[in-house]
């Protein structure tokens, strides 16, 4: 059997808020819609975490969707409006969950306050959780795992809870 070589990609594909405001300034000396970068750009970050899906996904919804309402509670309203589709983030994530008990496990773990897992590599649920981006280690050097945004962590309350509850 022929193996390949193997190297960590350790590369973090997440944008900062000050890329965001970048994406922002740009979109805005085009369109000149008067958007607050600052604000937005950090309202963007604090659901997203900066994962380039749903960063991008927020500011379609609000060009194309939403007539430009970029303010506060555009961003929100694009976020119920990506909590409520299908898309293809959330089938992987649903596929994921349905078929790998050990990660269905873990994600109601650490939607419960006050859980502490540990993050460590080598385990196959956190590997693989960690791989498709829906936990993180909880800041530098840090053992405990988190979800790794609040969109995720919403969109794990809506599945997990009514499959938990109706399985009692």
């Amino acid at each position: 059997m022929r193996r390949g070589i193997a190297s960590n990609f350790n590369v973090d594909m997440s944008f900062n808020p000050t890329e965001i405001a970048s994406m922002l300034k740009e979109y805005e000396a085009d369109h000149n819609t008067g958007i607050d970068i600052s604000d937005i750009s950090n309202k963007i970050y604090d659901y997203t975490s900066g994962y380039p899906f749903f960063v991008s996904r927020i500011c379609k919804c609000i060009d194309e969707e939403f007539g430009k309402d970029w303010t506060i509670e555009g961003v929100e309203t694009a976020i119920k409006r990506i909590l409520a589709e299908n898309n293809e983030v959330f089938d992987t994530i649903n596929k994921i969950l349905e078929n790998n008990k050990d990660i269905y496990n873990l994600v109601i773990k650490l939607l419960v306050p006050d859980n502490f897992v540990l993050f460590s590599y080598g385990v196959p649920e956190i590997d693989l959780a960690d791989s498709i981006g829906i936990i993180k280690r909880k800041g530098n050097g840090s053992s405990r795992t988190i979800i790794s945004n609040k969109i995720f962590e919403m969109f794990l309350r809506n599945y997990a809870v009514p499959i938990k509850l109706s399985k009692t």
